[in-house]
C-alpha cells in the first residue's frame, strides 16, 4: 500500500503549540516511513536596517539560538528517523514555509496554530491559515488545547531527550464534512488514504443550515422536505458504500445546524481524532467576501484539522473518482 506521505515538512517557532505539532509530525513520519524536514523561519529584517551593527548582532544571536533548538529537535527525531533534517529559512513565515515545501516536493505540511479569534487574529493574523491557503500539499494543523500543560511542563527540560509518542497522535476516527462539491470530495478521497494507512474509521457529515423565516416567523429548514432529505441520504449512502467497498469502516450523519456548530459538536459526540476538510484556497477579495468554513474550524476545533486543497493532492484517485462516476452514470 502506498504510504500516506514520502516527505513531511513540519514548521516550528519553538512555542508549546509547535512542540505539539512536532510530536504529530514525528509520529506520522515514523508510521509512513517518510522523510522529515523541520523548518524555522527568521524574519528578514522587517523594520530594521539589516546592515546596522546592532541589527546584525541581533540576527546572529537569533540564528544561533534557532540552530541550537533545531539541533535538539533533530536529535530527538533521529531516534526513530535517522534521515531527519533541520533548516533555517528567512522571510515571511507562511511564504518561506510554502516555498520550501514546494521546492522540496513535500506531500504533507504540519504546523501548529494558536487558534486566535477576534481582535488578536485581526492584529496578529494567522500564519497557519496563510499556510493552508498557499501550501502545495495537504496541511495538518494542530491547535494546542488540553495538551498545553504537558508541553508547558516540559519547556524547561532539555529537548534532546526522546519523549514517548502517545498512540493518540495516530488517528483512529476521522470526520469528513461534505457539501458534495469537488473540493469536499477530494478531501474525502484523501481521508480514505489516511484511513487506510492508519487503520482509522471515517464519519461523513453533511450539515443542512436553516434558510429563511416563514410568514409565521418560524425558521424553515430544507431537511424537513422529505424529497430533499432522501436525496441527501441517498448521496451519503453511495459514498459510505464506496468507502466500505474499499475496505474501510465508514458511516454518515446529517446535522441540522450551521456547518461550524455541526462539525464541532460531532467532534465531541463521536470522539473524532482528526477533521479532514477541503479548502478552495481562496485569497484576496473572494476570501473576504465568501469566507471559509475551514478557517473557522481551524480556529475552534479541539482536534487537528487536515486541510486538502484543490487542485488535487498528489496521490492517484481512489474513492471519490469512483463515486463521481456513479453520480454521472
Amino acid at each position: 500500500m502506498e504510504p500516506l506521505a514520502k516527505h513531511i515538512v513540519v514548521a516550528t517557532d519553538f512555542s508549546a503549540c509547535s512542540a505539539y505539532a512536532f510530536d504529530y509530525a514525528l509520529a506520522w513520519a515514523e508510521q509512513s516511513h517518510a522523510e522529515l524536514d523541520i523548518v524555522h523561519v527568521l524574519p528578514a529584517g522587517i523594520g530594521l536596517d539589516i546592515d546596522a551593527a546592532v541589527a546584525t548582532a541581533y540576527y546572529q544571536e537569533q540564528e544561533k539560538e534557532a540552530r541550537l533548538r533545531l539541533d535538539q529537535l533533530v536529535a530527538q527525531a533521529k531516534e526513530c528517523l535517522p534521515g531527519a533534517r533541520a533548516h533555517i529559512l528567512r522571510g515571511l513565515p507562511a511564504d518561506a514555509v510554502c516555498e520550501f515545501a514546494s521546492e522540496s516536493h513535500a506531500d504533507l505540511l504540519v504546523t501548529g496554530t494558536h487558534g486566535w479569534t477576534g481582535l488578536d487574529r485581526v492584529l496578529m493574523g494567522s500564519v497557519a491559515e496563510r499556510i493552508v491557503r498557499q501550501a502545495p500539499s495537504p496541511v495538518l494543523t494542530i491547535r494546542l488545547t488540553e495538551s498545553a500543560s504537558y508541553h508547558e511542563d516540559h519547556e524547561s527540560e532539555a529537548q534532546g531527550s526522546v519523549t514517548q509518542q502517545p498512540s493518540s497522535f495516530i488517528p483512529s476516527h476521522l470526520l469528513v464534512p461534505l457539501d458534495f462539491s469537488d473540493c469536499s470530495l477530494d478531501a474525502m478521497e484523501y481521508a480514505a488514504h489516511v484511513a487506510h494507512c492508519f487503520g482509522a474509521s471515517i464519519t461523513l457529515l453533511h450539515a443542512v443550515e436553516p434558510l429563511s423565516y416563514g410568514l409565521d416567523f418560524q425558521l424553515t429548514h430544507p431537511i424537513e422536505n422529505k424529497q430533499f432529505r432522501q436525496k441527501i441520504e441517498s448521496r451519503l449512502s453511495e459514498l459510505v458504500h464506496a468507502l466500505q467497498r474499499a475496505g474501510l469502516t465508514a458511516d454518515s450523519l446529517i446535522a441540522t445546524k450551521p456547518a461550524l456548530d455541526s462539525i464541532l459538536d460531532t467532534v465531541v459526540e463521536r470522539a473524532i481524532d482528526v477533521i479532514v476538510m477541503g479548502t478552495h484556497g481562496r485569497r484576496g477579495l473572494s476570501r473576504l467576501v465568501i469566507g471559509s468554513v475551514t478557517e473557522s474550524v481551524l480556529r475552534h476545533a479541539p482536534c487537528p484539522v487536515l486541510s486538502v486543497k484543490s487542485p488535487k493532492w498528489r496521490h492517484r484517485p481512489t474513492v471519490s473518482s469512483m463515486t463521481r462516476s456513479e453520480k454521472s452514470s
